[in-house]
């Protein structure tokens, strides 16, 4: 099943048998963000120059809520930076992520589950339906780390998505796999060759978006602590 660089974000930020996010929704909303105008870029919808986000197609890319996304960075008045449009693209995530679930669940791959806090309110969880999709998404990576397969754009761009959400453990059965698999990826992300635009886009994303997760993890860390 064909996977957009979103929705294999967010499979992967998931648990799957529990249904929940391995990280906070700060940085999983940041995530998509990043998600999405990387998605843009790689479709050629914006380009990044000087650090600003500009709209070179504003056709429609047959997904709703990318075509949201895309028409929200159109209204803007000017051409603003891509550390504004991440914060402001999470912003949006945090109320239509629904949507990217709803989306997946009617396609099949997640199911939702309804949970009681103490008997007070209730909240939703969503584990996988078919775990095929994913265990698809995981094999790949992990035969690019093993150099079984070679490295392509939407691969590059998770790759750099997962460590900046702190997520690229997911890859991982074993701290040892973690920190031989990671030095791997550095080198394989380093050396890909694509074009410049596309690479300063990720690497201005992912600035922004590790600044926005590392901020979660000290408050978190903060609150634990006066508690």
């Amino acid at each position: 099943m064909n996977l957009n660089l979103i929705e294999s974000f967010l499979l992967l930020a998931l648990d799957s048998e529990k249904g929940k996010f391995l990280t906070d929704s700060l940085a999983i909303n940041h995530g998509l963000a990043g998600a999405t105008l990387m998605k843009l870029a790689i479709t050629n919808k914006i380009e990044v120059k000087d650090r600003r986000v500009y709209v070179i197609d504003n056709s429609s890319t047959e997904v709703d809520y990318i075509d949201q996304m895309l028409e929200y960075i159109q209204s803007s008045r000017k051409n603003r930076k891509v550390k504004y449009w991440v914060n402001r693209l999470a912003s949006k995530w945090r109320g239509m992520r629904v949507d990217l679930l709803n989306n997946l669940i009617d396609r099949g791959i997640l199911t939702r589950q309804k949970k009681r806090f103490i008997g007070l309110f209730t909240y939703s969880i969503y584990p996988s339906a078919d775990l095929t999709p994913k265990q698809e998404l995981l094999k790949k990576l992990r035969d690019i780390i093993d150099g079984q397969e070679k490295i392509d754009a939407k691969s590059l761009m998770l790759f750099s998505l997962l460590e900046a959400t702190k997520l690229t453990r997911v890859l991982f059965s074993s701290r040892a796999e973690y920190k031989n698999g990671k030095k791997k990826i550095d080198e394989l992300t380093k050396d890909f060759d694509m074009n410049p635009l596309i690479h300063i886009t990720i690497k201005d994303v992912c600035s922004v978006v590790i600044t926005a997760s590392t901020s979660a993890a000290v408050k978190a860390s903060i609150h634990k602590e006066s508690v």
